[in-house]
């Protein structure tokens, strides 16, 4: 009998993990509350999605979910009784070939879970054209058991919410089917200076490896805006930009050459 019931147990387990649709990031479970990473923003410039995808390959980002006890909305301290999306359509504007699910499997996160999560998956197809996608959590329902209120995420009128989720999409091969394959990613770090950037710019690259590069500034859209030959030394670089022509927005420095590349986004606010 005992034999059975331990059967029964391994096998109940197996299945709950097989539904799981995703894997909350346990490195947030002593963050506080909210939907991790968090929105792209000059107060945030580590937020948003910083996993590209490619087209033809296999993708997958995970938003981890902690729902808090209270909520404050304009003002008011509201308690909270659950957290919900739709299970399909809360994410507008993904990829051809992407979707999302959520653990739990029904998109209802309540103060009482540990951690949630909300994965977006599967493979871009050729019907896309690489660029920048902007992203929303569409009509997002705060329940508080007496009341509704529907919200899209990011949003301004929540403290720490306000910014951009940009998913940016790469023609096929760009992204690397392993780590190992993107050596620039491994061996260059980037910052850029000042962020936001006013007027001229530079970007701060410190590298393991030598060599001839092209750095690439492109805009929300994913359409280069400008294009420039650089030379990186191992150790400290240092690369001006001019922004002087820039729009205000969200760019994106690309740091390529045929070994890899690795890019940084920034803000240009006049």
């Amino acid at each position: 009998m005992k034999k059975v019931l331990l059967l029964f147990s391994f096998i109940s387990g197996l299945a709950i993990l097989h539904g799981q649709n995703c894997t909350p990031d346990l490195i947030y479970a002593d963050s506080g509350v909210g939907i991790f990473p968090g929105p792209f923003s000059v107060d945030n410039p580590d937020g948003g999605i910083s996993l590209p995808a490619c087209i033809n390959e296999p993708y997958e980002f995970t938003f981890t979910v902690k729902v808090p006890p209270t909520f404050e909305y304009q003002g008011f301290v509201l308690d909270l009784y659950s957290v919900s999306i739709e299970t399909t359509g809360a994410v507008p504007n993904l990829p051809e070939g992407l979707s999302y699910s959520c653990n739990p499997p029904n998109c209802l996160f309540t103060p009482d879970d540990d951690l949630g999560c909300i994965a977006i998956k599967g493979t871009p197809t050729a019907a896309n054209a690489a660029g920048n996608f902007e992203l929303i959590i569409k009509d997002v329902v705060i329940d508080n058991n007496l009341a509704t209120l529907s919200l899209d995420f990011p949003n301004q009128i929540i403290p720490g919410a306000s910014g951009q989720y940009i998913l940016e999409l790469r023609e096929e091969g760009a992204c690397g089917s392993s780590s190992t394959d993107n050596l620039i990613a491994r061996a260059v770090q980037l910052d850029m200076v000042p962020n936001p950037v006013y007027a001229d710019a530079q970007l701060l690259a410190y590298s393991e490896v030598e060599g001839e590069f092209y750095l690439y500034v492109q805009d929300i859209f994913g359409r280069t805006v400008s294009a420039q030959p650089t030379a990186l030394n191992r150790g400290d670089n240092t690369i001006n930009i001019d922004c002087n022509q820039l729009i205000d927005g969200v760019y994106t420095a690309v740091l390529q050459n045929p070994k890899g590349f690795i890019s940084t986004k920034f803000v240009v606010k006049k």
